[in-house]
């Protein structure tokens, strides 16, 4: 997978989460990829997926811890990410 195709793979998330995401957060992630800073715009996306309590859908969960693998992240940023298949805290 190359910077470009990681790239991609980033603003396919973002569109997959568009709905859950409010726009300034969007915007950001969607700004350092432009820049071609896909460590930071992922590293940025999970601490708003965490901070907003987001779910993303398994296959969106999926594709994230990919591209956290392939960037070399720590394991810190996939365990932040909600689970899709944990319920909120809020929920029980």
């Amino acid at each position: 997978m190359d910077h470009s195709e990681i790239l991609a793979d980033i603003k396919a998330l973002l569109a997959s989460l568009k709905s859950e995401l409010p726009p300034a957060s969007h915007e950001m992630v969607e700004g350092l990829v432009a820049h071609g800073e896909p460590k930071v715009a992922i590293e940025i996306l999970c601490e708003h997926l965490n901070e907003l309590g987001v779910v993303p859908d398994a296959p969106v969960y999926s594709q994230l811890m990919r591209l956290i693998s392939k960037l070399g992240l720590g394991e810190v940023y996939g365990a932040m990410v909600p689970r899709p298949d944990k319920p909120r805290a809020s929920d029980g």
